[in-house]
This record gives C-alpha cells, sequence and structure tokens, in this order.
C-alpha cells in the first residue's frame, strides 16, 4: 500500500523560460523563481501587482499553513482550558469539533485549490479503492496493536476517550459522532484535501505526502502517538493519491476512530 513512497520521482516536463531550472511536470510555476508557467514566456517572478494573475510558491500554500496553524491552536488552547480547569466535559469536543469544522468550510470557500473533483465520486478506481480500504484498516489494525503493546510496555498507558461521556451522562452514541464521524470527514478535508491539494502545487507528490502526514501527527499534540499518526497520514494520504477520492480516506478514518471506541466499550 505504502510501495508509492518508493515511486520514481516526477518526470521532467522542461525547463523555466525564465531562470532554466528543470519543472515538475503540470507544474503550475517554476519552483525556483516563482515564474508562472501560465504566463508568457520570459515574464519575471510574480510581485504584488499582478498577484490577481499568477501565484508564488508561499501564495499557493499560505492558506494551508494558515489552517493547520489554526486548528493546532484550537486544539491547544482547548486542551490547555480543559487541564487549567480541571473540566473534563465532552462539550468541549463539541467546541472543537464545530469551530474546526467552521474554519475548514471558510478556508475551502475562499481557496483556488480545486477539490470537486475529490468529493466528486468514490474514486477512480471504484470497488478496488473500498478493498484498499478494508485492507489498510486491517494492517493499520495489526501495526496498532503492536505499537500499543511496545507503549505498554514501556510504560506508557492508552487513553480512554470514553469516560468523560460516561462520566457527564452523554450518550455513548454522541462520542462516536464526535470522535469517530466528524474528525473522519473534516480532518480529510482539510489534510488530503486542502493541505495535501497546497503542497502539491509545490512540491511532488511524494514531498506533500510525507510533510502532510506530520502535520497531521503534530496536530494530535501526543508525542508517544507521532509515530502511528504519522503512519496513518501516510496511508491516507496513498488512499487520496491512488483513488483521487477524499471518501476512501474519510471512510478509512472514521472507521478506526469507531474501532479504537468500541474496544474501549468491549474491554
Amino acid at each position: 500500500m505504502l510501495d508509492s513512497l518508493d515511486a520514481p520521482p516526477p518526470p521532467v516536463a522542461g525547463r523555466c523560460p525564465h531562470c532554466g531550472a528543470a519543472l515538475v511536470e503540470n507544474a503550475s510555476f517554476c519552483g525556483k523563481c516563482g515564474n508562472s508557467m501560465h504566463a508568457p514566456a520570459g515574464m519575471p517572478p510574480p510581485n504584488d501587482s499582478d498577484i490577481h494573475i499568477q501565484k508564488t510558491p508561499w501564495q499557493w500554500i499560505s492558506r494551508a499553513i494558515g489552517l493547520w496553524v489554526v486548528l493546532l491552536s484550537i486544539n491547544g488552547v482547548l486542551g490547555l482550558i480543559g487541564h487549567v480547569t480541571d473540566l473534563s466535559s465532552p462539550v468541549y469536543d463539541l467546541g472543537a469539533q464545530v469551530l474546526a469544522a467552521f474554519m475548514i468550510v471558510a478556508v475551502f470557500s475562499g481557496s483556488g485549490i480545486e477539490i470537486i473533483p475529490l468529493i466528486r465520486s468514490w474514486g477512480s478506481k471504484g470497488l478496488r479503492s473500498f478493498l484498499g480500504v478494508m485492507g489498510g484498516l486491517l494492517f493499520f489494525y495489526i501495526f496498532m496493536w503492536l505499537y500499543f503493546k511496545l507503549a505498554a510496555s514501556i510504560g506508557i498507558e492508552q487513553i480512554p476517550f470514553l469516560s468523560d461521556y460516561r462520566k457527564h451522562n452523554w450518550p455513548i452514541w454522541s462520542a462516536f459522532v464526535l470522535i469517530g464521524l466528524f474528525p473522519g470527514v473534516f480532518e480529510e478535508l482539510a489534510f488530503r484535501g486542502f493541505i495535501m491539494s497546497s503542497l502539491e502545487k509545490v512540491g511532488s507528490r511524494r514531498e506533500a505526502l510525507v510533510i502532510q502526514a506530520a502535520m497531521f501527527s503534530i496536530l494530535h499534540m501526543l508525542p508517544a502517538m507521532f509515530i502511528s499518526h504519522f503512519i496513518m497520514g501516510l496511508v491516507l494520504g496513498v488512499f487520496r493519491q491512488r483513488s483521487r477520492s477524499l471518501y476512501p480516506g474519510m471512510l478509512f478514518h472514521a472507521a478506526w476512530n469507531a474501532i479504537v471506541l468500541l474496544e474501549e466499550l468491549w474491554i
């Protein structure tokens, strides 16, 4: 599944008419000087006066980085409030998910990133995409089982998710919505949709895959889980690249979160 990480680098489609640097296939601009490939040959790099005509690398990724910082801040601030006040109500989960969803939708609505093809259908491979999700879940379940065993052997305890819901008499189904469904939908829109699409505008598919996975793992602010969430981000990114759709990743993400909650219920 992760063999796309070993794929050869993107082919060189030509050279920039402005600086002569090699261009990645289907590049929108030169990664060295910023010259737009949609502009007449020899046009100098874009500046503030022609921002409406072409975009520099920073202009492509600034919104993506801004969105990531906002999501990181939401998690950090709400986590700090919950720690300082010693309040554990699921209302914090609800507030974080609603605020994050609002920010993601707001960024999408004002961006130039084309995500409609990613949400128009299940994907270019149809049933194979679905089977890939099932295989990915099995692979990731085995990996996480071994990961948790290793973590427990060195004294790292697994975080309980349902205790606060029980303590405050919230229905269990609300945990599956706030911890399972919402992140599965909106984190995929943010990371494999907006952020990954933005990164692919300024770098190779491999670079975008690895960087978005690192950003995804950092978002969860759990040092002990950085590796596992990084691997998860890679798997979800591969689903998106291979299927050309966000739905396989959404299904995988929501299903995995639900599996974690179900295991906590049974144990």
